[in-house]
């Protein structure tokens, strides 16, 4: 994630660099600094995106760590969580996707996401699922 974030900073820093020298925007390498910094912060929000998912457990944290699993009900004991450890979980869990929330508003932001329509209704399905999940 911070090799990723570097080259972010990288791309930002070579865009205003070019745009100081007075380089149109429309110029052929700033429109491949342009591609190249979508495409590596689109890089670094996945990996963020990946990570808050297995953070938040198993089915994307639709289960809570004390719920009853198949495995779990062939034990002849179940497991009880307390509620203060539920909330905490809880709490885990929606600041998790709050996180990923954001993280794919930034991703529909990006320079020529807008119009790949294909790609900002991927987009809108996974905030979808995310919101349903929170």
């Amino acid at each position: 994630i911070l090799a990723s974030q570097e080259i972010v900073d990288a791309t930002k820093t070579a865009i205003d660099d070019l745009t100081n020298e007075g380089v149109d925007r429309g110029d052929r390498r700033m429109q491949a600094l342009q591609v190249a910094r979508t495409a590596v912060n689109y890089s670094l929000v996945s990996w963020r995106v990946g990570r808050n998912r297995v953070l938040s457990g198993e089915h994307d944290g639709l289960l809570l760590d004390g719920e009853l699993t198949k495995a779990d009900e062939r034990r002849k004991t179940p497991r009880h969580e307390s509620g203060g450890k539920i909330l905490s979980q809880l709490r885990e869990k929606v600041a998790l996707y709050d996180s990923v929330l954001q993280s794919l508003d930034f991703v529909q932001e990006l320079p020529g996401v807008a119009g790949d329509t294909d790609f900002v209704e991927e987009l809108e399905l996974k905030r979808n699922y995310f919101r349903a999940l929170r």
